[in-house]
């Protein structure tokens, strides 16, 4: 007789699935900023392939990212660190980010393959 029986996680991440719209096939996306003042609100979101578009990138996490900014650090001397994702520098990304005044680590800058020189690591 075949064993039926799921691990816990794999049936609390189909629920998870299914609670926030997300099919089998549609891989999970959260994305959120955080700093020592607290963090934005969470995108949590589905792509088709490996990983999130330019547009959903600036529309869905950077206007969360300006609003975190504005409610927490519009006074600051703060720093927007991305990593390595294509959408994260596209050239779209880049514009949007000057237009709105946030400053960012360019990627000529950003330490590659430096997993301990990227604070992000640490989560």
């Amino acid at each position: 007789m075949t064993d039926l029986r799921f691990k816990r996680s794999t049936v609390y991440d189909v629920i998870k699935r299914c609670e926030i719209g997300l099919s089998i096939e549609d891989e999970p996306r959260i994305w959120l900023a955080l700093s020592a003042k607290g963090f934005s609100k969470p995108f949590i979101g589905a792509t088709q392939g490996p990983a999130a578009t330019t547009d959903v990138y600036i529309h869905q996490c950077l206007s969360k990212l300006l609003s975190f900014i504005n409610e927490h650090h519009v006074h600051d001397d703060y720093v927007f660190w991305p990593d390595f994702a294509s959408s994260h520098y596209a050239r779209e990304t880049t514009e949007w980010l000057i237009q709105h005044n946030i400053k960012f680590i360019s990627k000529e800058v950003n330490p590659q393959k430096v997993p301990k020189a990227q604070p992000i690591e640490d989560f």
